[in-house]
């Protein structure tokens, strides 16, 4: 945290600086990023001069080196190992726009880029810096892990109870409707002939109901 605080001085001393001598013909956006680990931040560089050779980006306090250069004439890069696979380039001389992704916490720096051109009467090369771009990568915090975890555990709950109501509500409209259909359904094999069960007393005249004869017993019966 102190190292972070040092670097942070040295930058805004720096910005402000700059900001009295940088010209309009470089520019660099924005002016501070931060961001948490595994995140990644963006760095727009651009410049109206003209013929330049080459465009450095570079870091400039906590770690100084030159992390990744671009070789204008055939727009060809050269990306420093520990970059390596994490830092992208897009756009055309003399608009280009850095990616850096899968961020660490010792990625936090003060970063600027560097416009470079050869001076074929002094054979030298002439540098143009821009103001940079501070970012800062913090850890992640250990209680937010916690809460999305903990919030997931909830959702995935809430979705198996309402899983095992979708279940046993199914199970129950099905066991009901089987119950009701088969009783709806079900006919005993003779009931339509229970008319055909008479009964005879001693000394009393029925009628048969399938030959309408009448039928005179002189005992007591049943007959079916």
């Amino acid at each position: 945290m102190k190292r972070m605080m040092t670097v942070l001085w040295m930058f805004f001393i720096t910005l402000l600086t700059a900001q009295c001598q940088e010209g309009p013909s470089v520019s660099q956006m924005p002016g501070l990023i931060s961001q948490k680990e595994n995140s990644s931040a963006e760095i727009r560089c651009a410049t109206s001069l003209k013929e330049m050779d080459g465009l450095y980006l570079r870091r400039r306090y906590a770690q100084k080196m030159d992390v990744l250069y671009v070789f204008l004439s055939n727009m060809t890069s050269t990306v420093v190992n520990q970059y390596q696979h994490r830092l992208s380039v897009k756009g055309q001389c003399c608009d280009f726009v850095f990616l850096i992704s899968q961020l660490t916490v010792r990625d936090s720096d003060a970063y600027y880029c560097t416009w470079s051109k050869l001076d074929m009467e002094k054979a030298q090369m002439i540098n143009y810096d821009s103001n940079g771009t501070m970012i800062i990568v913090k850890e992640k915090d250990p209680m937010e892990e916690c809460h999305r975890r903990k919030n997931i555990n909830q959702i995935l709950f809430i979705i198996s109870v309402s899983m095992a109501v979708l279940v046993i509500t199914v199970f129950t409209c099905t066991f009901i409707w089987w119950c009701t259909g088969k009783r709806d359904t079900y006919k005993p094999a003779r009931a339509h002939q229970r008319n055909q069960y008479i009964k005879y007393t001693k000394g009393t005249e029925y009628t048969n109901n399938f030959t309408d004869v009448p039928i005179k017993l002189p005992g007591y019966c049943d007959v079916i």
